[in-house]
């Protein structure tokens, strides 16, 4: 089962446990998506206030050398809200002071915390137009 989730579910966005179920044309229990989250593959949370499970593919690692030998890592800001664990799971790659870093980009106004339904999310605090494609190079 697991190949076909990986095909329906995306990197870029979270799916909804109801819409995988609906993909998949089943109804999913919690032991299936325990099973999902155990390849390692997807980032799986739960939702309290709806009781729903959301689903994401993880982010590719990209392990390319820098010329210099030890490039600072760069974080995407996200388009839309991520929930905040995940946020920082990828924050986690900038090295053992990432909450000083994530602090960081609060105090600077890049990013933000919106709660939805008592589940906590980070936002980009973009101004209007402007893309936030690039990734915010940490200092």
């Amino acid at each position: 089962m697991n190949g076909l989730v990986l095909s329906i579910i995306s990197r870029d966005r979270w799916t909804s446990g109801l819409e995988l179920s609906r993909a998949l044309n089943r109804r999913l229990d919690e032991g299936d998506f325990m099973e999902i989250a155990s390849s390692g593959d997807v980032d799986v949370f739960y939702d309290v206030a709806e009781d729903e499970y959301y689903l994401r593919l993880k982010p590719l690692q990209a392990q390319e050398p820098s010329p210099e030998g030890s490039a600072l890592p760069s974080v995407r800001l996200p388009e839309e809200p991520v929930p905040k664990p995940s946020f920082e799971e990828e924050l986690k790659s900038a090295g053992p002071d990432w909450r000083d870093r994530y602090e960081e980009l609060v105090k600077r106004g890049l990013i933000r915390e919106v709660y939805i339904n008592g589940m906590a999310f980070v936002v980009s605090s973009k101004l209007p137009g402007e893309s936030l494609q690039h990734g915010v190079h940490l200092e």
